[in-house]
């Protein structure tokens, strides 16, 4: 295979796991594929492309804060437990960090 068709292929699928609403290490159980090598391609091939969607933030409604905590999961699967006394600005920051990793 190319590097050029291997380049596309990934594409397609980060574009795939991207659309498919599923986190990383769920698609990639679903589709046989290293979790590892999804994550490793992903900051490659994100990189060399700036056409691939970036990730949005959507308006939240907290129904209940009678916890302390604030747990955050982001779209790659990965969790975050915060106190719930962090200001918004913090986290949104924190937020986009992580998900350009």
């Amino acid at each position: 295979m190319t590097t050029k068709a291997k380049h596309q292929k990934w594409l397609a699928i980060i574009e795939d796991q991207e659309k498919s609403g599923l986190a990383q290490p769920e698609y990639c159980k679903q589709h046989s594929i290293k979790i590892s090598t999804l994550s490793y391609c992903r900051r490659i091939y994100k990189r060399k492309n700036p056409k691939l969607p970036k990730p949005e933030f959507k308006p939240v409604k907290i129904v209940n804060h009678e916890g302390h905590d604030i747990k955050l999961t982001l779209p790659n699967g990965f969790q975050l437990m915060l106190p719930i006394k962090h200001d918004a600005t913090q986290i949104k920051q924190l937020i986009e960090v992580l998900l350009s990793c």
